[in-house]
């Protein structure tokens, strides 16, 4: 690289240069445009970036004269202020120092004819960042590759140039080049100096018309400004980072004739068209009814700068609301209004705006808006929109053609550039931290076929914009193709009693203690003969096809006889947790109408069952002969088992499951994973949840061991541990949270036996996996699925070298099919999120007794054959282009706490209930650990109830996953302007003591001391008295096993979580730790403290878990 030489020595040129020299001394001070001032505060925070670059590069088929060139540069210096415009810091604010000549700099190079190294080099020398302090600010590069083949680049910072005035720039260049060549003198019109603008901007912003400007943007831009949530590749970068990419394309000539005819039959220009089309694809994609974006107005609304080189370009703010019903038309009349507005007030800077609105800031994001949208429209002069035509550009001695360069990108998620030329082309610019070029691309081809539908009928109703292409028909038919022969007449049971014939002292049950005493077992055959005999007994009393029989046993050999008989019998079985609330159990009985309830005596006990609800022990039986315990066949469609989940009236509710749907999915999960009789699978899941039904069942289909972990003792990682070890399990399910409290389980030992662990019931963090691949050699599965559906319908198996940014749910199971539905019931494109919804054998029957929501969520499938059915699940969700499912939330207010689907209603109408409580709101909020924890914000009439009251009052009818971890007392409820409850505007929870029926007494001893320590570190509490109830300050028994881990490091005597269940206050647990006395013997904990103390799943080192959520918090 090397500069071009001077040039003649002539007398008037030595003069000129002597000038220039005296000229180069000499400066003016000048204040800076408010533009200017935004780009020198980017500059300095990160001065090597080439990010606020901008060019513009023409190829000359024709010889170039370099001295002709270099003189034709140095008229425009002297000729433009900004060519020779500094910064420098005043008291920490920049100034422009306007020099009397700076020498733009003549960069040649010498390349060979292919034009990728070519175009390699021109990006590159783009690429090189100035220094705003020394200058200079522009420079022009010319790569020659042959006497007739040139590339000349003008590059300049973004602070003393726009795009307007690069096509001044190049236009006057080739201009001045003529004259210097042909000895014509260019008439070029005088110009005003850009420090005038600047002079006048600031004026104007002092006076009441920039009152008037910046009132109407106050009141645009009122309320709360969504941020643009388009579905990523990556997560989003806690810092944001200006690296990105470009797509080029154009629109064929046709659609670009009929675009500029819908634009004038609508009565609107090309740019409201194309800026309206991008607003409905920014919807459409995001899925939201609200968005903000940006797009460039020239900034010249003063004519007397039309022709001055700077910084004036100003981005204006669209707001975009997407109504519920209108056509494509009314949405851009809208647009034109919105559009007319903005330029209007385009004078008020958006650097200003952003100051004076203060928006919530995230390093990660741009702030008010995160994608633009330019169209280019070059001055019909002798610059660069000439050179777009393709035959190049006759230019005296020089032929002309535009040549590409890479530029500024990254700079925003998104940057839309349409240029109105004949073909309308365009340039999508994308952050790579954020997007993959495939999905840049696709992009582009739903912008074209968007623009299609608009031409084709702008009358077109709204929810109807953006068909599928031919791209993702093909995709989503691929995906679905999932039909597998099945054995409808092999039913779960028969395929049990199958494995009874074939080794019926084969060993199918085991109950490990877990406390050394011999483990209880039973072989297929007499698991067969105790089935059939209590089924016998269930056909008797009435029990067939359809019929409900509640299931109210603990985790035992009789649990699974009761199931596998009600399943012989005929009927569905109702599997009931026995550490529910018994007000919630009576609850489920009254609403299932169950006629028979299959309970332990000690369990009955408890409960007060409907009328007519016979009692039934699980080791009752009838002598019977061999086939009279057998009931009558189902058949596919037929009741197989009915699972409770959280209402969100305030009422639990019951999903309705098959046993073609059952049968299908056991299949499926036999093929996909082969279990046999070397395997051992661990059944820890409480009956509440339905991946306890393929914890039951499967491996008794398949001839495997079903080793059964006691109750209470699934909570506990260490026993787990031995447990995996000593019955050699090959099989175990784990819920995401309850996996990472066990590897962060100190001292946890290898379980060399294990061969698959499965996944699911919340999302499955990539560190997470990676961690529990590195622990094992065993697989692991994540899996998906709604209660409502047989159990979980897709899957994904967890590789090191596929894990990513996120862990998919995968693809659908056998006779499964997955729809992506957006607005008016339509498919979504490939990318796009919507409502992930099921069809397929696995869809249950619906809702017992709640024919209104069966209706609603269960509805005809419009892409299947007649007759057929699809559940709605709420769950949001798309497909990415790699085949797999991603999963993205809920569209209303359903949550996952510790895997157990929480209904937010359901606790909202049970806290109403209470007679002091006026209002109450139930929020998902992050805990002291990272993990969502429930806070309750509840009004109260005075005297205002203690939490130990609140918490009292829900143990009764609540299991421990539903009770709020915190309450938050207010005046009154955050209403919006609309009257409407303002949830964003409740508070977040803080770590003061909550009011308990407990006086506070602070530590007494040093082991109070340090235990109190601990569950102030557990909790987030700020103060713990001696006397709290852990579960009452919000504790449960994922941050109790973070205690037991924390005790571990002061005391050698071995606490386990029973132990610590059992101590529910500082108080009594300092006493047993120090060993001052006897445990305390308290008999069967209180109801409210068995409920309290089930709240499962995230333990052990809390920094490690802070560090793994924050790296996966999005912004999405």
């Amino acid at each position: 690289m090397t500069a071009v030489a001077g040039g003649s020595v002539a007398p008037r040129e030595r003069l000129r240069a002597l000038l220039r020299e005296k000229a180069a001394g000499r400066h003016e001070i000048h204040p800076v445009g408010i533009g200017q001032r935004a780009l020198w505060f980017l500059h300095q925070t990160e001065p090597a970036s080439p990010a606020y670059n901008t060019a513009f590069a023409f190829r000359s088929r024709s010889p170039l004269d370099q001295g002709v060139l270099r003189r034709a540069i140095e008229k425009l210096v002297i000729r433009h202020e900004a060519l020779r415009t500094t910064f420098a810091s005043e008291a920490g604010r920049p100034v422009q120092h306007v020099w009397g000549y700076r020498e733009v700099p003549l960069r040649t190079h010498s390349t060979g004819p292919d034009r990728g190294a070519v175009e390699r080099l021109v990006n590159d020398a783009y690429a090189e960042p100035f220094d705003l302090a020394r200058g200079p600010l522009a420079r022009v590069d010319l790569f020659s590759s042959a006497v007739d083949d040139h590339v000349v680049l003008l590059t300049l910072h973004h602070a003393v140039c726009d795009a307007w005035s690069l096509w001044i720039l190049t236009d006057e260049l080739v201009r001045c080049y003529q004259g210097e060549l042909t000895g014509r003198v260019p008439t070029l019109e005088p110009v005003a100096p850009y420090h005038e603008f600047c002079r006048r901007q600031t004026a104007q912003l002092e006076s009441a018309a920039g009152e008037r400007l910046w009132r109407h943007w106050q009141t645009t831009l009122e309320g709360v400004l969504p941020p643009l949530a388009l579905p990523l590749d990556h997560p989003r970068p806690p810092v944001r980072a200006e690296r990105g990419g470009t797509i080029e394309f154009g629109l064929p000539h046709g659609l670009s004739r009929d675009l500029r005819a819908t634009a004038a039959s609508l009565g609107a220009t090309l740019n409201v068209v194309l800026l309206g089309c991008f607003q409905l694809l920014l919807h459409r994609m995001a899925g939201q009814p609200e968005l903000v974006l940006g797009t460039l107005t020239g900034g010249r609304t003063d004519p007397a700068f039309a022709g001055t080189v700077g910084y004036f370009v100003n981005p204006v703010v669209i707001r975009s609301c997407l109504p519920e019903t209108g056509t494509i038309g009314d949405f851009l009349a809208d647009v034109r209004r919105q559009t007319l507005a903005a330029i209007e007030h385009q004078d008020f800077p958006f650097p200003l705006l952003v100051e004076r609105l203060r928006p919530v800031r995230d390093p990660g994001r741009l702030p008010i808006f995160q994608v633009l949208f330019v169209l280019q429209k070059a001055p019909r002069q002798h610059g660069p929109e000439q050179l777009t035509a393709s035959d190049g550009a006759a230019s005296a001695d020089l032929r002309l053609e535009p040549f590409p360069v890479r530029q500024m990108e990254g700079q925003f998620d998104i940057t839309l550039e349409m240029t109105d030329a004949d073909p309308i082309t365009g340039r999508l610019k994308y952050a790579t931290p954020l997007f993959e070029r495939d999905t840049a691309e696709r992009l582009t081809r739903y912008m074209e076929a968007l623009l299609r539908d608009v031409c084709d009928d702008s009358a077109r109703p709204l929810d109807q914009v953006l068909e599928l292409i031919p791209d993702d028909i093909r995709f989503l038919r691929d995906r679905n193709q999932t039909v597998t022969p099945v054995e409808h007449g092999r039913r779960i049971h028969d395929l049990i009693a199958r494995q009874a014939g074939q080794s019926p002292d084969a060993d199918a049950l085991v109950l490990d203690a877990c406390d050394g005493t011999p483990s209880q077992t039973c072989s297929y055959g007499q698991l067969e003969t105790r089935a059939a005999g209590l089924a016998a007994r269930l056909r008797a009393l009435g029990v067939g096809p359809d019929v409900l029989v509640g299931v109210l046993v603990p985790r035992s050999i009789d649990l699974l006889v009761a199931l596998v008989a009600v399943l012989k019998a005929g009927g569905a079985f109702v599997p009931i947790d026995p550490e529910h609330p018994p007000g919630r159990i009576d609850e489920m009985l009254r609403d299932a109408a169950t006629p028979v309830l299959v309970a332990t005596p000690d369990l009955a006990g408890r409960l007060s069952p409907p009328p007519g609800c016979q009692l039934v022990e699980p080791d009752e039986r009838k002598a019977v002969d061999t086939m009279s315990g057998v009931g009558a066949d189902p058949g596919p469609a037929g009741l197989a088992y009915v699972m409770y989940t959280s209402g969100s009236t305030g009422r639990p509710k019951a999903a309705m499951n098959t046993h073609g749907g059952l049968s299908n999915r056991l299949a499926w999960m036999q093929r996909a994973y082969r279990l046999g009789s070397t395997d051992a699978v661990l059944q820890k899941t409480p009956v509440s949840f339905d991946v306890s039904v393929w914890e039951l069942l499967w491996p008794l289909t398949a001839g495997a061991r079903l080793v059964l972990c006691p109750p209470g003792r699934h909570r506990d990682p260490a026993l787990l541990a031995a447990l995996i070890r000593r019955q050699r399990v090959t099989t175990l399910h784990f819920v995401p949270s309850m996996l990472r409290m066990f590897l962060e389980t100190p001292g946890l030992p290898e379980c060399p036996s294990v061969r698959r662990i499965i996944c699911s019931g919340e999302a499955l963090s990539p560190d997470l996996a990676r961690q529990c691949l590195e622990w094992s050699d065993a697989e692991l599965h994540n899996l998906y699925g709604p209660a409502e559906a047989a159990i979980d319908v897709t899957h994904w198996p967890c590789r090191r070298d596929a894990l990513d940014d996120v862990v998919p749910i995968g693809r659908p199971i056998s006779n499964t099919r997955i729809h992506v539905v957006g607005g008016a019931g339509r498919r979504c494109p490939v990318g796009v999120a919507g409502e992930l919804c099921i069809a397929g054998l696995g869809v249950g029957r619906g809702y017992h007794a709640l024919p209104g929501l069966t209706a609603e969520r269960f509805v005809p499938d419009p892409f299947g054959e007649p007759g057929e059915r699809m559940y709605r699940t709420g769950d949001r969700a798309r497909w990415r282009w790699d085949g797999e499912l991603e999963y993205l939330g809920r569209f209303d207010h359903q949550v996952k706490i510790r895997g157990v689907r929480v209904e937010l209603g359901e606790i909202e109408a049970r806290l109403a209930e209470h007679p002091s409580v006026r209002h109450a709101v139930v929020e998902a909020r992050p805990g002291p650990d990272g993990a969502d924890r429930l806070v309750a914000y509840v009004v109260t009439d005075s005297p205002r109830p203690s939490v130990s009251a609140l918490h009292r009052f829900l143990a009764s009818w609540l299991p421990d996953t539903m009770m709020p971890a915190t309450f938050l007392f207010l005046e009154q409820l955050p209403l919006s302007p609309s009257g409407k409850l303002a949830r964003r505007a409740l508070p977040d929870p803080t770590s003061e003591r909550p009011r308990l029926d407990t006086a506070y007494t602070g530590p007494r001893t040093e082991n109070e001391r340090q235990i109190a320590e601990i569950w102030q570190a557990v909790l987030g509490v700020e103060a713990v008295g001696v006397h709290d109830n852990f579960f009452e300050l919000g504790g449960h028994s994922l941050a109790l096993a973070e205690v037991q881990s924390g005790l571990a490091a002061f005391i050698d005597r071995t606490l386990s979580l029973v132990d610590l269940f059992r101590l529910p206050t500082v108080a009594m647990l300092a006493v047993y730790v120090a060993g001052a006395g006897e445990r305390p013997k308290q008999g069967p904990p209180r109801s409210g403290d068995r409920r309290t103390s089930r709240r499962a799943s995230v333990a052990a080192s809390r920094q490690a878990r802070l560090s793994h959520r924050q790296g996966l918090r999005d912004g999405t």
